[in-house]
């Protein structure tokens, strides 16, 4: 679960920077404090036995019916940070399962299934893409659907987010 949560944290941290509205202090402050809610979220709903039990619980999802999700607007009040500074997409969903961490940023793209990659892949291919502004832009050997974005490691494949 850390590694899991640590990918995730990193990724909306990651979109953060490159807004360049918050200062590398308040960045940290809000990544720790998102870590620690994830935890707590998180504990009791995490099921490596079965990753796909707890998919909707531990989803983080902003779209047009909830501009912001409950887990960042908490770790943004926690942290005094404004959650708009955040840049965050309009509409953005981050699945966090076991051995997987997944990313969504736009509802008319269907997630599918996803192979395996090393973690360092995945974060690498992660990191280039937000850098370059290329967020729905499908990472090789990561997804095999337009528009979703691996940003952690898998070991699950044929796996479905609702």
């Amino acid at each position: 679960m850390r590694d899991e949560i640590a990918t995730a944290v990193f990724f909306v941290t990651r979109l953060a920077k490159k807004h360049e509205k918050l200062s590398t202090q308040q960045i940290e402050t809000f990544a720790l404090k998102l870590m620690t809610v994830l935890f707590e979220k998180y504990r009791g709903h995490w099921h490596p036995d079965c990753p796909s039990k707890g998919q909707a619980f531990r989803c983080i999802r902003i779209n047009n019916n909830e501009n912001k999700d409950p887990v960042l607007e908490r770790a943004c009040s926690e942290s005094n940070v404004n959650f708009f500074h955040l840049g965050l997409p309009k509409e953005m969903t981050i699945w966090v399962d076991p051995f997987e961490v997944c990313c969504r940023l736009k509802t008319s793209n269907r997630p599918s299934s996803r192979g395996s990659a090393s973690p360092a892949e995945s974060i690498w291919q992660m990191v280039m893409a937000a850098s370059w502004g290329l967020l729905t832009t499908q990472c090789p050997r990561t997804l095999s659907g337009a528009g979703m974005l691996g940003i952690g490691w898998t070991g699950i494949t044929g796996s479905t987010h609702s």
